[in-house]
């Protein structure tokens, strides 16, 4: 009966020294793993007015393996515009000069932010308004080349000013010079310069000043994310949430309501 009780005990000694071991080890690996960390960016973005402008933005952010994938990576650029009963409109917009692009990404201000080895580049469209704008700041100078059809009817206001008459209102204007040019098929409008920016006001001849529409679209979008439900969280999950919000209103289909499937449409890209 002692034997029985001693191999009881020494059963039941090694039992839990045997389940401190797995735990030991268990615990220990635990700690030795390091999970894996998402530090890419996208390299493609739709931003919306919410209303019926939407625009398809190449970031410029390198695609890995891009052979495998499908797909390579394009210039910063504006490679789609869609607006209202206009449907997709024939301009794109090129940005040229930011270096080699470290990273791109949607702000709690709905702007996308592109940085380049040389400077960054932010685009936002207002709330509610059909304007689009680029503002460029970069060490070296930047070229924004907006391409519109040779068909387009246009009239040089002044050096800083052009408004497109026909198919439908369309005033372009900056703080640089802008140098129109013909090439091929486009109409090619370029400006220069280390701090810059340009903005096409669709559907109106009217100009509308770079900090007043800033200021717009802080406002806008700051006024709809107060309506928005506030979930229990805090810090990077409460930002997390908010840019899904954002995320979510600029994949939608401004006008027919209809959510993004893929934002990698077909494009055709001057040049």
């Amino acid at each position: 009966m002692n034997k029985r009780v001693i191999f009881l005990v020494i059963g039941l000694v090694l039992l839990i020294i045997g389940i401190l071991i797995i735990t030991l080890s268990l615990t220990q690996h635990q700690v030795t793993i390091r999970m894996p960390v998402n530090v890419s960016s996208p390299a493609y973005l739709l931003l919306s007015n919410w209303k019926n402008l939407s625009i398809y933005i190449s970031t410029g952010y390198p695609i890995p393996k891009p052979i495998l994938n499908g797909e390579y990576s394009r210039p910063p650029s504006i490679l789609q515009v869609f607006y209202g009963k206009y449907g997709l409109l024939n301009v794109n917009v090129t940005i040229m000069g930011l270096g080699n692009i470290s990273e791109a990404y949607l702000a709690l201000n709905n702007t996308v932010i592109i940085k380049g080895s040389n400077g960054e580049v932010s685009i936002f469209t207002p709330p509610n308004y059909t304007a689009i704008a680029m503002i460029g700041e970069s060490n070296e100078s930047l070229t924004i080349e907006v391409f519109i059809p040779g068909s387009y009817v246009y009239e040089i206001i002044n050096n800083t000013y052009v408004m497109v008459k026909s198919p439908f209102p369309l005033s372009i204007y900056s703080n640089c010079g802008i140098t129109v040019r013909s090439v091929g098929y486009w109409t090619v409008l370029s400006i220069h310069g280390n701090y810059t920016y340009i903005v096409l006001n669709l559907g109106s001849g009217s100009i509308i000043s770079i900090n007043e529409l800033a200021s717009i679209n802080n406002n806008e979008v700051s006024n709809w994310l107060g309506l928005a439900r506030k979930p229990r969280l805090s810090g990077a999950l409460l930002t997390e949430y908010y840019l899904s919000l954002l995320l979510l209103m600029d994949d939608q289909n401004p006008v027919t309501g209809g959510f993004v499937a893929s934002p990698e449409p077909y494009t055709s890209t001057p040049g």
